[in-house]
């Protein structure tokens, strides 16, 4: 009689530890994931400061890369779920084309900007001469640059526009 509770309990209580095994295993994986994105963007932010990467661009990068390890473990949960991620995928595809297209101008001065930055045609402090816009640079951001113009005028151009054109930088010029 014994071994008949023993046998009935383990037949009852298999499928609920089986499915709440896996949902816990699901909420286990998901905390562990996330823990391990913190700590890593922490260490890529040391690396980056210790190489001495461009203070504008260790943010940007950071954001990234946070950004795609958190939708990696994303579809990874998906897929434990046993939901197929090819549609998924699919559409986090078509998305993204749709966001592309609808944020042309911003991502053309992004990328512009990311050029300028890597590149560095110009500096903080050059005086510039573009599109017939003439000054200092102030500021070099992502999406646009500032220059201040000896009328005291400030100058906000998009990086497209400064980095598709003609950009004089007068080297003997300080500011």
């Amino acid at each position: 009689m014994d071994g008949f509770f023993k046998a009935l309990t383990w037949e009852l209580l298999l499928p609920m530890i089986i499915k709440y095994g896996i949902k816990l295993l699901i909420i286990a994986v998901l905390f562990i994931g996330l823990s391990f994105i913190r700590q890593f963007l922490k260490l890529a932010n040391v690396v980056m400061n210790k190489n001495r990467v461009d203070v504008t661009l260790i943010p940007f990068t950071l954001s990234v890369i946070g950004i795609s390890l958190r939708t990696l473990l994303f579809i990874t949960l998906i897929s434990m779920l046993g939901i197929k991620i090819t549609s998924f995928v699919a559409l986090l595809g078509a998305a993204g084309l749709a966001i592309g297209l609808a944020f042309q101008g911003s991502l053309s001065n992004f990328a512009s900007g990311v050029l300028i930055l890597i590149f560095r045609p110009f500096n903080v402090g050059d005086y510039i001469d573009s599109q017939g816009n003439k000054g200092f640079v102030e500021e070099i951001q992502l999406l646009y640059t500032v220059i201040d113009t000896e009328e005291n005028k400030k100058i906000v151009m998009p990086n497209s526009a400064v980095y598709s054109n003609i950009i004089a930088v007068d080297v003997n010029k300080t500011k």
